[in-house]
């Protein structure tokens, strides 16, 4: 089974965003919505296959994790049930309201990679 190690930390602006790999746990920490975007946007730009572009480093017993500081987090694991025909993969967050206000952008640009 395919594991992630290591820490990687890109600057943009002043602002620094960690990716933290352990087994199979990414976490994705970034200071803003605006560093969350331009993250977004860079990926986009990488020649990734079709096949693995609408959902970087998700495997199956993969759970990729994005924390905003001061807003919330969105979770992001692989469905293991019938339910994965028709939805692969199960989300969860946490600061709701910075979601609603933030996320619409974010999740367009995340699945239009």
């Amino acid at each position: 089974m395919l594991e992630y190690y290591g820490e990687v930390e890109v600057e943009v602006d002043g602002e620094v965003a960690h990716l933290n790999a352990q087994g199979r746990q990414l976490t994705l920490t970034v200071p803003s919505d605006r560093m969350l975007l331009a993250l977004i946007g860079l990926y986009c730009r990488f020649p990734v296959s079709k096949a693995t572009s609408h959902a970087p480093f998700i495997f199956d017993n993969h759970h990729l994790l994005i924390c905003v500081s001061h807003g919330g987090s969105l979770s992001v694991t692989k469905r293991q049930s019938w339910l994965r025909v028709y939805l692969p993969y199960k989300f969860s967050l946490t600061g709701i309201s910075w979601w609603f206000r933030h996320g619409p952008r974010f999740l367009y640009q995340f699945w239009r990679s």
